[in-house]
């Protein structure tokens, strides 16, 4: 096994390794999480995002419109600042 590409998971702010097989040359199909090492499954990944997407949009509904754009713009904001600080590694 090799590693292959860093992949960005913006919603919780984890960096996650691609692990290539030597031989054939693609993705496992694991990740290895980069601030622990711990391995993750893809699919694992995938179903976490959506829980974090579920969980916004489930908070954003018992906001009213202008709660809900302050959140929006403090999200984005700490996104936006989060993708400069990993692009500056």
């Amino acid at each position: 096994m090799t590693i292959g590409n860093l992949y960005y998971d913006s919603p919780m702010d984890v960096g996650y390794y691609e692990i290539i097989n030597k031989d054939s040359k693609k993705a496992s199909g694991n990740l290895i999480k980069v601030y622990d090492y711990s391995i993750v499954s893809h699919s694992d990944l995938i179903q976490n995002q959506e829980r974090v997407q579920n969980g916004k949009e489930e908070r954003y509904s018992r906001l009213n419109e202008k709660e809900c754009e302050i959140l929006r713009n403090g999200i984005a904001a700490r996104e936006s600042a989060n993708r400069v600080n990993w692009d500056s590694y």
